[in-house]
């Protein structure tokens, strides 16, 4: 358990750094899913109410969203900003994750 998390601390270091630099490109993205990645980051960051886009996340239609994700851009920023706030949600609602 503490080499897990290690591991993931490890990643969400550095998926941090690559947070900015995948919003920072596209902040004008009119692309709806990564939007809501956006969304998603922005609300765990600034302590709202999330439970809207996790929703949102569970409703998604996959093969739009492969087709709609078309440049690396796209991909990376939906992603990176999808699987920080997801390990912030986690250590926000689990602290003990981090407990070595």
């Amino acid at each position: 358990m503490k080499r897990f998390s290690l591991t993931l601390f490890s990643f969400y270091l550095l998926f941090v750094g690559f947070h900015s630099l995948g919003q920072s490109k596209i902040s004008n993205e009119p692309n709806e899913f990564v939007q809501l990645s956006m969304n998603l980051i922005a609300a765990v960051k600034n302590d709202a109410d999330y439970q809207k886009y996790v929703n949102e996340y569970k409703a998604l239609p996959l093969d739009k969203l492969a087709k709609s994700l078309d440049t690396d851009n796209k991909t990376k920023a939906f992603w990176i900003n999808t699987y920080n706030a997801y390990v912030q949600i986690l250590l926000t609602e689990n602290p003990q994750v981090l407990k070595i």
